[in-house]
């Protein structure tokens, strides 16, 4: 008895010819009258997380959908959404994208780092374009593995609703992904939206605000005030050093910690008196609540990682280098970056994705395979911190690429090159760049 597959329907049927059978049936032994079969599932094992992956060869003009696991037409809606990556040379939404494959601990993390500036993104209407939201989830649904995506976003952000991928529905990019992922972090709790991946865990990072169920957000006034005002930034550097300020806002113990804190009270006196400056802020203690929260998290990280140069001093230096020291990133990157790296508490009884475990032996104890979405200013000190931590260099980027993409906020696959920015080898498509999260 031979067994091929039904052109029509793609399901595995009795042949006659042993040209018309099929690698991928085979004859059912369990049931008394013999029939045809899918194959069964056959495991392969990587070095070092097991997945399931199952082949099947579908009919000319369908496609398989992992998700119903049948064979669906190709010009379809869902047929579309599964091939669009596979087809598509452009990125719509970033201005940068790069990628590193970092050795930690002996766990080798595979970092995306993705780029933006939030302003608004116009639609373009190309076929071989798509749009980073569209790409985003299908990189998560693809994956066999647990993806930690990275948000630049309000930690406890609430009652984000999404309004459907398409970036034009958004103010922009940034609001997006915010959006259609943002009732991730809640892991399916009671009256919060669902989130549509069980193998993503979704991290909120940016510490400028504080949330609120009603009303407004605030913002840190510590933040506010030295990305508002010039003089303020200027008369504090004039002042103090920059190691100090920096070890200053991330709780660090520092010889003229009461110096610095006496400034602060008397420049926002001041600042106080600006009713523009009153309303949108929150109160100080918000500052001291950071604190607390980013040295949890970092002395987590130092006791769980090893890591080959002092991680605050890398930091610093990574951040002091900058002509005009942007201390909003301090108030962000630090945390982010202990998250990125540390371990997760096996023994912490919250709720995490399925397939995302922290108990027992799993390797998801930290982050393996990342995405960073962000403003591609958190990006690029995020890359410098990097190479001066692991002297490594990406697998590809954009870093090469004459065109800034700031325009059209589209990223080509001939923007993208190899480190030393020669062109990528057996990369045709966009799909092409991310087989390593497949």
């Amino acid at each position: 008895m031979l067994c091929g597959i039904n052109q029509k329907t793609g399901r595995c049927m009795k042949v006659e010819n042993k040209k018309d059978s099929s690698f991928f049936c085979e004859i059912n032994k369990t049931v008394k009258q013999k029939r045809c079969r899918r194959k069964t599932k056959r495991k392969e094992k990587p070095k070092r997380d097991s997945s399931i992956k199952i082949k099947y060869r579908c009919p000319p003009g369908k496609i398989y959908n992992p998700k119903t696991k049948r064979c669906v037409n190709k010009t379809g809606d869902i047929g579309k959404k599964i091939l669009i990556t596979s087809q598509t040379t452009k990125i719509g939404g970033p201005i940068s994208l790069h990628y590193y494959k970092i050795n930690v601990n002996d766990i080798e993390k595979k970092i995306l780092l993705f780029g933006d500036i939030h302003t608004h993104y116009k639609h373009h209407k190309q076929s071989d374009t798509i749009e980073i939201t569209t790409l985003l989830k299908k990189i998560i649904r693809k994956s066999s593995h647990c993806i930690d995506f990275y948000s630049e976003n309000a930690p406890y952000n609430i009652d984000l609703k999404a309004r459907g991928k398409a970036l034009q529905k958004y103010s922009d990019p940034l609001t997006a992904i915010r959006r259609e992922f943002g009732g991730c972090p809640k892991h399916n709790l009671p009256g919060y939206a669902k989130c549509d991946y069980d193998n993503l865990r979704y991290h909120n990072w940016d510490l400028r605000f504080e949330t609120r169920n009603q009303g407004p957000w605030k913002s840190n006034p510590y933040d506010e005030l030295l990305f508002r005002y010039k003089n303020a930034f200027d008369d504090l550097n004039k002042k103090f050093s920059k190691v100090s300020i920096i070890k200053f806002l991330l709780g660090f113990p520092i010889s003229n910690f009461k110096s610095i804190n006496t400034f602060f009270d008397t420049t926002f006196q001041w600042a106080m008196k600006r009713e523009s400056f009153k309303k949108i802020v929150s109160t100080k203690d918000i500052l001291d609540e950071r604190r607390k929260l980013i040295q949890k998290e970092y002395q987590k990280c130092m006791k769980s990682v090893h890591f080959p140069k002092d991680f605050l001093t890398t930091f610093i230096s990574t951040y002091k280098s900058l002509k005009d020291t942007d201390y909003t990133l301090i108030f962000t990157d630090f945390y982010m970056l202990c998250r990125m790296f540390m371990k997760f508490d096996s023994s912490s009884k919250k709720k995490t994705p399925k397939r995302c475990p922290v108990q027992g032996k799993s390797n998801y104890q930290t982050s393996q395979y990342l995405i960073v979405y962000a403003g591609d200013m958190h990006i690029q000190n995020i890359i410098v911190f990097l190479e001066r931590m692991f002297q490594c260099k990406p697998v590809y980027t954009t870093r090469f690429s004459k065109s800034s993409n700031l325009e059209n906020k589209i990223i080509s696959l001939q923007s993208i090159k190899d480190s030393k920015g020669r062109k990528l080898k057996d990369i045709t498509a966009i799909d092409d760049l991310f087989t390593d999260f497949y």
